[in-house]
């Protein structure tokens, strides 16, 4: 199936007290499919098929598998169908439907909740085996997110309004990218990843950093001219616990977001 230029990332929020979320869903020619459908599904690391809240529970470890697309969804490759894109379209995943219940947990209104960066990734499956692909293959990244873009939405709370201005995918309902123009056929991984910053203010209140990815499996068709993807890195292999860019106050109103410096490669532009 081929994804319309229309397609865009939905991101949503689970109404619980940790506002978990995951990017479960992906658009096809307009129409929404179900959640884990395209993209690959998730399971509890515990080993209870019932664990819904340790599957959802943001990742707080860069170094994990969890980091790459999620719990247990490095081996989920065979129950996962592969989605038809051309190099040059727009791509979008989505998050389940306003009030639909996954496992223990209910989606609320879709959101992204937290202030923070965002970007995306490819990574070519060898032999283009995607049901066996691990994702322990070479990334490149296609997509950050960091400032303001004209998908931010508008600034309408005075209270959530620094924060807004600061972070360009906060609180937003929706997102698009391309996957360029330039990629090389083949079978690949497609990552987006959101990050929580750690947080230590003068309340006293802190947490460790989250790591928020999912992936969908993509087969990317490229009649013309191909590209060499750079720079490529591994998964995990980026960032590291504590990682200094993101140990920062997110909900300090006075932070210059442009002075952000994003840590791991620089984006492929195709």
């Amino acid at each position: 199936m081929k994804l319309n230029t229309g397609s865009v990332v939905w991101l949503s929020f689970i109404s619980t007290s940790s506002a978990h979320y995951v990017f479960s869903r992906l658009i096809i020619n307009n129409g929404w499919t179900k959640d884990f459908i395209y993209v690959r599904p998730l399971s509890p690391l515990t080993g209870n098929a019932s664990d819904w809240y340790h599957t959802l529970k943001p990742n707080e470890d860069p170094t994990s598998l969890t980091f790459r697309c999620g719990p247990n969804a490095t081996i989920s490759g065979s129950q996962t169908k592969t989605a038809d894109v051309t190099a040059g379209d727009t791509v979008g995943f989505g998050v389940g439907e306003p009030h639909f219940q996954y496992g223990n947990f209910k989606y609320d209104v879709p959101r992204l909740y937290h202030p923070g960066p965002a970007s995306a990734w490819l990574s070519k499956a060898p032999d283009d085996d995607l049901d066996a692909y691990t994702g322990d293959g070479d990334w490149f990244k296609i997509l950050s997110v960091i400032t303001r873009t004209n998908q931010s939405i508008p600034i309408t709370s005075a209270v959530l309004a620094p924060f807004q201005a600061q972070w360009g995918t906060y609180l937003a309902t929706s997102w698009n990218f391309t996957i360029p123009a330039t990629t090389p056929p083949g079978k690949y991984l497609l990552r987006f990843e959101h990050i929580l910053a750690g947080l230590k203010n003068g309340t006293g209140y802190g947490h460790n950093e989250q790591y928020y990815a999912n992936c969908a499996q993509l087969n990317i068709v490229n009649d013309g001219e191909v590209g060499d993807p750079s720079p490529k890195v591994k998964l995990p292999g980026i960032y590291a616990k504590n990682q200094p860019e993101f140990m920062f106050d997110i909900w300090d109103k006075t932070k210059n977001v442009s002075d952000f410096q994003m840590p791991g490669p620089a984006v492929w532009q195709g």
